[in-house]
């Protein structure tokens, strides 16, 4: 077992290795980008995203000194280690600055402990659909490679780091690496064909029904924009179910009273994105038609000089 969680742990820091030779990568190009129009603008951001990755990295060095630690699962669901890790738990529940805002009762027991959970995730899940809405509506209208490369990693970092601060008062180093790990993984892994066809499936009906009266239709050129419509809403709707996933990872994890099987984890945030896609596809799919229909419109005066 200890030979297990060593080279778990392990393999967690090569992902984050790899995630950080991905993002250094993604910022070289970038910048290179920038640069070629403007030297001066590309060292100007090349600064800023130096910056940016300066505070994801201090605020959870910050608040690791600040609070105290949370202790880790115990392998066993019995016995005086699991006590005290419920004992530790409540205790840190009861510091809660949330749970303290919303007035909840004393939490001693392990139903006590679910009790605070489930209202802890309520917030959650807020900020895991607003940092997945932002994603969507960035990423899809964006259709820039290394920018929306550079804006998801910001915005999972972020989403985590907010997440971690919500229910635990100070994330073990343990903890924090497994989480990072797991996000890391996740971010590189290849999207499944699975995942296509879900989201397919849901974009397919969604689209037909506001393309098929959308003033797209009535100018020139019309079936060009509907396919780069198309295009964009696929791209982020990908990257709108690969934040909710990693939102419904990292929430799992951190209100973990049992151990689970990894597959087990993934199947269950799979799942839980999938029913939350086709919500805030419906929700903000019909701004970015718009947006597109007005372009085409403007686009189509300015060519005929009207």
């Amino acid at each position: 077992m200890k030979r297990l969680k060593t080279i778990g742990l392990f393999f967690a820091a090569g992902l984050v290795l790899v995630f950080i030779l991905f993002v250094y990568n993604q910022t070289l190009q970038f910048v290179r980008n920038i640069g070629v129009s403007h030297p001066q603008a590309g060292q100007w951001v090349l600064f800023g995203l130096l910056f940016l990755y300066a505070l994801l990295f201090l605020l959870p060095l910050l608040s690791f000194i600040r609070y105290r630690r949370t202790p880790e699962l115990p392998a066993e669901e019995n016995g005086a280690a699991y006590e005290a890790y419920l004992k530790q738990v409540a205790q840190n529940l009861n510091e809660n600055r949330v749970l303290k805002a919303a007035g909840e009762p004393a939490i001693e027991s392990e139903e006590d402990i679910l009790r605070g959970y489930a209202t802890l995730n309520l917030e959650a899940n807020a900020i895991i659909k607003k940092e997945a809405t932002s994603i969507f509506l960035t990423t899809a209208i964006s259709q820039n490679g290394s920018l929306d490369a550079l804006f998801m990693v910001s915005s999972l970092t972020k989403m985590i780091w907010r997440l971690m601060h919500l229910y635990e008062n100070r994330p073990g180093w343990a903890r924090i690496v497994q989480l990072y790990g797991n996000i890391a993984g996740t971010v590189l892994l290849a999207r499944s064909i699975e995942d296509m066809d879900l989201i397919e499936d849901q974009i397919e009906p969604l689209l037909a029904s506001l393309l098929g009266g959308s003033v797209l239709n009535l100018v020139p050129g019309a079936q060009t924009v509907t396919n780069l419509v198309v295009s964009s809403v696929t791209e982020g709707a990908v990257n709108t179910l690969l934040a909710l996933r990693v939102g419904a990872i990292t929430r799992q994890y951190l209100t973990a009273l049992t151990r689970a099987e990894k597959s087990v984890i993934r199947r269950r945030a799979s799942l839980e994105a999938a029913g939350l896609l086709g919500g805030i596809l419906k929700d903000n799919t019909v701004g970015i038609v718009k947006a597109f229909g007005r372009a085409a419109k403007s686009a189509t005066k300015a060519t005929l000089g009207l």
